[in-house]
């Protein structure tokens, strides 16, 4: 068993591995859940301009373009795998009628939870990842592992203030 997320199906279909596949949200529903999908998170990703951009309006154009259009949404759903936010894209509508992808249709419209929106959310992310993995394993308690999260998250994010963010 393996958890998986969007663009993995679409993996495993270009692979035409043959097995078979179900589905759910995971966790479906945590302890004192009311309703399907309520223990579900949402990701994504981020778009941003650089300081300094030598195009910026054009950059904002394709940001509103991939992200909040028909055409742009079913063209990265198409290219990443990832479902759009928009909540008008056509995208969602294979989504919809997907046996295997419906579960990340309803969550987008049932989901109470979203990652943290920050600069550095993919080491956070990695962080999750690998410091869950430490104390599922032992080797530090679940306490430990979150407040590592916490302590190298911050160092990191001002990291990212001081060297980045005020070039």
């Amino acid at each position: 068993m393996s958890s998986l997320v969007v663009p993995n199906y679409a993996d495993i279909l270009a692979a035409k591995v043959p097995f078979k596949i179900g589905d759910t949200l995971w966790p479906y529903q945590p302890p004192g859940g009311t309703k399907p999908g309520q223990g579900a998170w949402l990701g994504g990703w981020s778009a941003f301009i650089p300081k300094g951009s030598k195009h910026p309006q054009e950059a904002w154009d394709f940001m509103k373009w991939f992200s909040a259009t028909d055409e742009g949404t079913v063209a990265a759903y198409n290219g990443m795998g990832f479902p759009p936010c928009y909540t008008k894209s056509p995208a969602l509508e294979t989504l919809k009628k997907d046996k295997i992808m419906r579960p990340y249709y309803d969550v987008i419209f049932t989901n109470d939870h979203s990652r943290p929106a920050m600069q550095v959310a993919d080491f956070y992310a990695a962080q999750l990842d690998e410091q869950g993995s430490r104390a599922l394993y032992g080797e530090l308690t679940p306490y430990q592992a979150l407040k590592k999260i916490k302590d190298d998250t911050k160092t990191e994010l001002a990291r990212f203030k001081r060297e980045v963010v005020k070039q």
